[in-house]
């Protein structure tokens, strides 16, 4: 049968799709307006040529399967440019595709933080060991397997997720220093269970001067979840979890001012909000 493809393109290429006689070509946003820290999933359907990658400024994203349908995520950075910013979508055959989306800025909160006393550092030497960690642990988290462990939505890791006592995104200062914090950390009584959001393997898990005991959690292709300031480590690198495994216990160690369990996910080395994330997978 002659195969007859129509492509329609609307203002901005919010709308592309191809109509042949065998699927229809589907490519959707899972907000086309978020705000800076957001995570952009973008999922294609219908497609004769598998999607390959995603790219925003100079981020990007591998497709793989999932439910059927073709996935990719692509996170934006809490200092994002804003206004309205193009994703290039390439497939095997060598075709691209256009999305546009519109990045909001995001409301800034700033705090004056100090220094716990049982770390035993000036914010200067402090801000040089956060440093210092983010250098070795960006050794890992900027890698991208290859695979996605993914299953079903991603959860929150506690059995109660109610009290959040710091967002993602606040700017701390500490007299000429600052630093972002950029993960959710949720009140907790030491000792609560706290399970994997996701299933995956377990990449890291071990002490630090900043975190405290920590895991993070490779969901595979580019997406981290990481544990902070843990009593106790139960996970051990290497390990395959599924959600709700329990990786560890609540806690007060490392840059903590009592019990409680900080989160963090990486999409492709970009830390972005948790609980956003969470909506959208």
């Amino acid at each position: 049968m002659k195969r007859i493809t129509i492509a329609l393109t609307f203002l901005f290429g919010l709308s592309i799709a191809s109509f042949s006689s065998a699927a229809v070509l589907s490519i959707s946003v899972s907000n086309a307006y978020p705000v800076q820290g957001d995570t952009v999933r973008i999922t294609v359907s219908g497609s004769a040529s598998a999607p390959q990658t995603a790219t925003l400024g100079g981020e990007t994203a591998n497709f793989f399967p999932y439910g059927g349908r073709y996935i990719a995520a692509i996170g934006l950075k809490v200092t994002a440019q804003t206004g309205w910013q193009k994703i290039t979508l390439t497939f095997a055959d060598g075709a691209t595709r256009v999305k546009w989306i519109d990045v909001l800025k995001k409301k800034i909160t700033v705090e004056t933080f100090a220094v716990p006393p049982q770390i035993g550092m000036t914010p200067t030497e402090l801000v040089q060991s956060l440093n210092d960690e983010n250098a070795t642990l960006d050794k890992i988290l900027n890698a991208v397997t290859p695979q996605s462990y993914i299953t079903g939505a991603f959860g929150l890791p506690l059995l109660n997720n109610t009290h959040i006592t710091d967002w993602y995104g606040i700017l701390r200062k500490m007299g000429s220093q600052e630093f972002w914090h950029l993960g959710t950390d949720f009140a907790s009584p030491a000792g609560s269970a706290v399970g994997a959001m996701q299933a995956g393997i377990v990449r890291f898990a071990t002490s630090t001067v900043s975190y405290g005991n920590m895991v993070v959690v490779d969901h595979g292709e580019g997406i981290y979840s990481m544990y902070l300031h843990l009593s106790k480590i139960v996970a051990s690198v290497g390990q395959e979890v599924k959600k709700g495994t329990v990786i560890g216990l609540v806690g007060d160690t490392g840059l903590s001012t009592g019990d409680h369990l900080h989160i963090s996910i990486k999409v492709n080395g970009v830390s972005v909000d948790p609980l956003r994330f969470v909506k959208v997978f």
